[in-house]
């Protein structure tokens, strides 16, 4: 059961033999999503690729992926309350945990559509630069150091060396960090001629709504 989309009623009057009927329509309104998150210049944009379910009472009812536009349309449901609830998203943002509750309600003739609006922050850029002291007692940029992400248990997440320029762009690491927890990068290797860095520096991962909010390290040798 339930009412679904549009059904035409027909209500014979009583007493009335020429069958002349009132017919209307009972409908249902469409649902739709809209999906937006936060790009690096902290501007709102339209989110393709992220993945919305729908519950009934606990119940899996169906699920749907956002177009070009940032947009699912659901179509119809059946009169009755519902949650919807974001389940994947795109590389680079934080899942979005809250929970939207609605309700479709069935009304004679056309009904505005129901509309839910999710918006996504991103997890930070981290990245890292290295400079060492030169001959001359000049800084520059070092190339070939190692620098590692360690969590809180003490175990290395990821790793990279310095280019030319002195740095490491390690991304996001949505896949290996979590909103609200305090990691630890450290010099693992230096180069020839140079003192490893052994001062460790802390970070913790913080939803972010624009590239200002990305998390920059430098560290520095000495010879």
């Amino acid at each position: 059961g339930g009412i679904f989309g549009q059904q035409k009623v027909t209500v014979l009057k009583v007493g009335d033999r020429k069958s002349n009927d009132i017919s209307f329509s009972v409908s249902t309104p469409k649902l739709e999503i809209i999906k937006q998150g936060y790009d690096e210049n902290g501007k709102l944009k339209r989110l393709k690729g992220v993945t919305i379910s729908i519950y009934q009472n606990g119940n899996f009812v169906k699920s749907g992926v956002t177009d070009d536009n940032g947009h699912i349309d659901f179509g119809n449901l059946p009169a009755g309350k519902y949650t919807a609830k974001e389940t994947s998203t795109p590389k680079g943002y934080v899942l979005d945990t809250q929970e939207q509750t609605f309700e479709v309600k069935a009304s004679i003739g056309s009904s505005d559509n129901i509309v839910l609006n999710f918006k996504n922050s991103r997890y930070p850029n981290i990245s890292i630069n290295k400079k060492g002291y030169d001959e001359n007692g000049n800084l520059v940029n070092l190339k070939g150091v190692e620098i590692s992400i360690f969590d809180k248990n003490n175990s290395k997440i990821a790793s990279g060396l310095t280019d030319e320029s002195g740095n490491i762009n390690f991304g996001p690491l949505e896949d290996r960090v979590k909103v609200g927890e305090t990691y630890t990068a450290r010099e693992t290797k230096t180069i020839n001629g140079y003192i490893l860095d052994s001062t460790p520096q802390t970070f913790t991962i913080n939803k972010t709504t624009s590239s200002k909010q990305d998390i920059h390290l430098s560290f520095v040798d000495k010879r």
